[in-house]
């Protein structure tokens, strides 16, 4: 795998423009004729880069979705994501309830203060998945939410797998996570 990164970027850097990867294989390809590159987006964190866009409003599959099977009635989440070379931002809808937060692509993180204390959020690639890691105060005890998004190979469907941990400062033999595995349908 890092042989045939470091091979891409070579390649990217000779002035070689590839317009699509190859959903079956996963390979870079160039189509005679065609010489747009695709989105390329490197993490300084990791190094990795990501070809992928989560850009689109997606919509949850109730049906699919874990989150929407935890005992009260949760309201189906939209999320309304716009994705630069440099941040992503995440428009979080619940019923009449909204939240943007902007994510920089670089690793750094970000922080705001909210009435039930501060708020911290960060994302970074893992290969072609966003991982996001949003720190807030909830109850009076921090909780730092993480959220993997991938994409299936169409781009059309988003698996979001959450994990939530709970940071209370004392050992428990209680549980103090809980993940949820949650499916989007892009809408547009």
């Amino acid at each position: 795998m890092k042989r045939s990164l470091n091979v891409l970027i070579s390649l990217i850097m000779a002035g070689i423009v590839f317009n699509r990867i190859d959903a079956q294989t996963g390979i870079y390809v160039r189509d005679s004729g065609s010489y747009k590159a695709p989105s390329l987006m490197m993490d300084q964190n990791s190094k990795r880069i990501s070809p992928v866009n989560f850009s689109g409003t997606w919509q949850m599959d109730v049906k699919r979705s874990q989150s929407t099977h935890y005992g009260e009635p949760i309201v189906p989440v939209t999320y309304i994501i716009k994705q630069t070379a440099t941040k992503v931002s995440i428009e979080t809808r619940r019923g009449r309830e909204s939240e943007i937060l902007t994510y920089k692509l670089n690793g750094s993180e970000s922080q705001a203060a909210q009435a039930n204390g501060p708020v911290s959020w960060s994302a970074s690639w893992d290969e072609n998945k966003l991982v996001t890691t949003t720190i807030r105060n909830i109850n009076g005890m921090p909780v730092i939410i993480t959220e993997i998004r991938s994409l299936d190979g169409k781009g059309k469907e988003m698996t979001l797998d959450r994990t939530l941990a709970i940071q209370h400062g004392y050992a428990s033999s209680g549980k103090t996570s809980s993940t949820a595995k949650d499916v989007f349908i892009k809408a547009t």
